[in-house]
């Protein structure tokens, strides 16, 4: 898959990368010194995306535009800007819960807060740095990047900022090149299957079995027009399992509840 520039990868071989990259280097902090490099890096080597929220008038508008098109690279991931009266967060969340890897929570939001100070000049700091995993045994580099200790075991993973810093211009917006690339992206987002794996679709299945009775193999391979067999081999291949698709959902419901 990785020899392939379009290639798809599913969430969990996508976290698995994550991890044996940071075997691979023997950088504790992998996510952390990408997030560096990736801004250190000129924007000519990347994509339409990065053109595009290079082009945005405004901090703001280019956190809006990460969360409009962010399933055009990751997926299940969710990006949200919310403002409050004096605060804005930039929320990152996927559709199956918690990140089972810190080094994509870490890079995400470094790579959040690193755009805005290249971008705008500014060498602000964020009020507050939040991550759902634990701490790791050492935090020096984490607040040399993002320049305040981060809060750890939290609710979810959001970067927490003045609003204030979201009118900040962009050095490099083009407002006439934005409105031709979004209508690529526009379009590159419609043509997205709703469902990208063979995971979405299960658990999809048992969302609409769960109110009457409990989801099995048998009755999702059918509704699916495959045999369990291969309904089994396809959900390991994306590295999990029937039954783990299950608990995945009714610990999401359950919280949706609560």
């Amino acid at each position: 898959l990785l020899t392939r520039a379009d290639a798809e990868l599913p969430l969990a071989q996508e976290l698995r990368v994550w991890d044996e990259a940071a075997r691979l280097t023997g950088d504790a902090d992998f996510g952390l010194h990408l997030a560096e490099w990736v801004a250190s890096t000129p924007e000519e080597h990347f994509d339409l995306l990065t053109f595009a929220l290079r082009s945005c008038a405004t901090l703001g508008d280019h956190y809006r535009r990460v969360g409009r098109y962010i399933r055009l690279l990751h997926e299940g991931l969710s990006v949200v800007l919310e403002e409050e009266q004096e605060v804005a967060r930039v929320v990152h969340g996927v559709d199956d819960g918690a990140l089972r890897s810190r080094h994509p929570n870490e890079c995400h939001l470094a790579m959040a807060l690193l755009h805005g100070r290249r971008t705008t000049g500014e060498g602000f700091v964020p009020r507050a740095v939040c991550f759902t995993h634990a701490p790791p045994a050492r935090l020096r580099e984490h607040e040399r990047v993002f320049g305040v200790q981060p809060i750890f075991c939290a609710p979810r993973t959001e970067l927490v900022l003045d609003k204030a810093l979201l009118a900040l211009p962009q050095r490099h917006a083009e407002p006439r090149l934005l409105t031709l690339l979004e209508r690529q992206l526009t379009g590159e987002v419609a043509a997205l299957p709703v469902e990208r794996t063979i995971r979405d679709a299960v658990k999809r299945c048992m969302k609409e079995l769960l109110p009457d009775h409990e989801p099995v193999m048998a009755t999702i391979a059918a509704r699916l027009h495959m045999s369990p067999r291969s309904l089994q081999r396809r959900l390991q291949q994306e590295g999990t399992s029937f039954a783990e698709v299950l608990s995945e959902l009714r610990r999401d419901l359950a919280l949706r509840y609560l």
